[in-house]
C-alpha cells in the first residue's frame, strides 16, 4: 500500500502543471492594513478604483502581490485536480516519505469570470513596471480570441503600463491590431495595442500598415496612439511632423491624447516638449495632459497612466 502511494504521489507530481510565468505563492503573503496580500487580491472584482477601492491597496502592495494576481489569472483547472490528488497521496504516507517528496501546493481558487480577469489585468497595470512577471499571464490573456475583448484590452493595456520589460507581448500585440470588427470593443483593443506599441518601442515594421489604418480612425484617442507609436517605430519627418500636427489640432482631444500618449513614452518624447509646454496655457484637460506629459519627459523612468 504504501509503494503505491509513493507511486501515486510521485505521478501526480510529475503530472502538475510547471509552467507558470511566476512561482506559486506557498502562502497567504504579507500583511497590509491587518489583511494578507492574498486576502486583498482575492476582493479586486470590478476594474475601477471607486467601486473597488481594494485595488489601491494591493497597488501599494506592489511586486509581492504580483504571483497572487498572476494566480487569478491563470487557468488553473488542471492544476487543481492534480494537486488535489498529489495532496490526498502524500497524506497517506508515512512521516519519512512525506520528508522525500515536495508539500502539496497550496490550493487555489478556480478560474475568475471574464470581468474579473480584466479587474486583475487593470490592477497589473496601475502595479506598473513591478508587474513584469506577469507579461507571459497577460500575453496569454490579450491573444485569447475566446474572451470578450474587454479583459484582453486590459490585458493589452496592462502591457503598455508595464512597459520595455513587455517587449515579447509584440506578436501578440500586432495580432490585436489586425483585428477587423468594428465594434467599440475591439477598436479599443487595437487603439491599446498601438499605445502598447508606442510604449515598448521594438521597431517592427509589419505593424505599420495597421498603425496607418488606425490614423483613418474617427476616434481621436485611436488617431493618437495610432500616430505615437508611428514616430516610436520610425522617427522619419513624415512621422514627427505628423505628431507636432496633432498637437496643434482645432480638436482639443487629439491635442489631449496626443499629449497623454507622448507622456507615456517619457523621457523620449523630450523634442516635443516645447510644444506641450505651449499647451500649458490652455484651462482645461489639454493642459493637465501637458502638464502629465511634462512630468514624464523631466522626471525618472515613466510608469504609464
Amino acid at each position: 500500500m504504501g509503494l503505491i502511494a509513493v507511486g501515486l504521489a510521485t505521478l501526480t507530481w510529475m503530472l502538475l502543471p510547471q509552467g507558470s510565468s511566476v512561482p506559486a505563492p506557498a502562502g497567504p503573503g504579507p500583511v497590509y492594513e491587518g489583511r494578507t496580500t492574498r486576502d486583498w487580491v482575492n476582493s479586486v472584482r470590478v476594474a475601477n478604483q471607486n467601486e473597488n477601492p481594494e485595488i489601491g491597496s494591493v497597488v501599494t502592495i506592489g511586486a509581492p502581490a504580483v504571483p497572487y494576481l498572476v494566480m487569478r489569472l491563470e487557468d488553473r483547472s488542471s492544476y487543481l485536480l492534480r494537486g488535489k490528488l498529489y495532496r490526498r497521496a502524500w497524506m497517506a504516507l508515512p512521516a519519512r516519505l512525506q520528508g522525500i517528496l515536495p508539500s502539496p501546493p497550496p490550493l487555489y481558487p478556480p478560474m475568475v469570470r471574464e470581468g474579473e480577469l480584466g479587474a486583475v489585468a487593470y490592477t497589473l497595470g496601475q502595479i506598473g513596471p513591478e508587474a513584469w512577471q506577469a507579461v507571459p499571464a497577460l500575453i496569454q490573456i490579450a491573444g485569447d480570441r475566446k474572451l470578450h475583448p474587454s479583459p484582453r484590452t486590459f490585458a493589452v493595456s496592462a502591457l503598455a503600463q508595464i512597459g520595455p520589460a513587455a517587449r515579447s507581448s509584440v506578436p501578440t500585440l500586432l495580432n490585436c491590431l489586425k483585428d477587423k470588427h468594428s465594434d467599440a470593443h475591439y477598436l479599443s483593443l487595437r487603439t491599446q495595442a498601438a499605445r502598447a506599441l508606442a510604449r515598448i518601442g521594438e521597431p517592427e515594421p509589419r505593424a505599420v500598415p495597421q498603425l496607418e489604418l488606425l490614423l483613418t480612425s474617427t476616434d481621436a484617442f485611436a488617431r493618437s496612439m495610432a500616430a505615437v507609436a508611428l514616430w516610436r517605430m520610425d522617427p522619419s519627418r513624415t512621422n514627427v511632423v505628423r505628431v507636432w500636427d496633432f498637437l496643434q489640432s482645432p480638436d482639443a482631444n487629439l491635442r489631449r491624447n496626443t499629449a497623454t500618449g507622448l507622456g507615456n513614452v517619457g523621457e523620449l518624447a523630450a523634442d516635443f516638449a516645447p510644444m506641450l509646454q505651449t499647451l500649458l496655457d490652455e484651462s482645461n484637460d489639454v493642459s493637465r495632459a501637458a502638464e502629465y506629459a511634462l512630468g514624464r519627459i523631466q522626471g525618472p523612468s515613466p510608469t504609464n497612466r
